[in-house]
């Protein structure tokens, strides 16, 4: 029963040793077959997300406070204005 228990440790520590050794490619193998199918190779989809970066702003009509709000330029400083518009949370 000893030398069984000898021989089957000694495989674990092989096995683990190979693992260990090889970690590094066998984490690249693993990674690359999760992501072998992510991302698409070309975007033909109809969907439009909207205005292009630096193309200028549609007007709004907003309220702030008490007070209409049409003109964004009050808002941005210094270092210009960030906007996050979301249209929706009900798809």
């Amino acid at each position: 029963m000893g030398r069984k228990l000898l021989i089957a440790l000694g495989v674990l520590v092989a096995v683990f040793g190979g693992l260990y050794a090889f970690r590094e490619p066998l984490m690249a193998a693993a990674i690359d077959r999760m992501t072998a199918h992510m991302f698409v190779a070309r975007d033909d989809d109809p969907f439009d997300p909207g205005i292009a970066i630096g193309q200028t702003f549609p007007p709004i009509s907003a309220r702030l406070g008490a007070r209409e709000v049409t003109q964004l330029d009050e808002f941005a400083g210094s270092k210009g204005l960030a906007i996050f518009v979301n249209r929706s949370v009900d798809w």
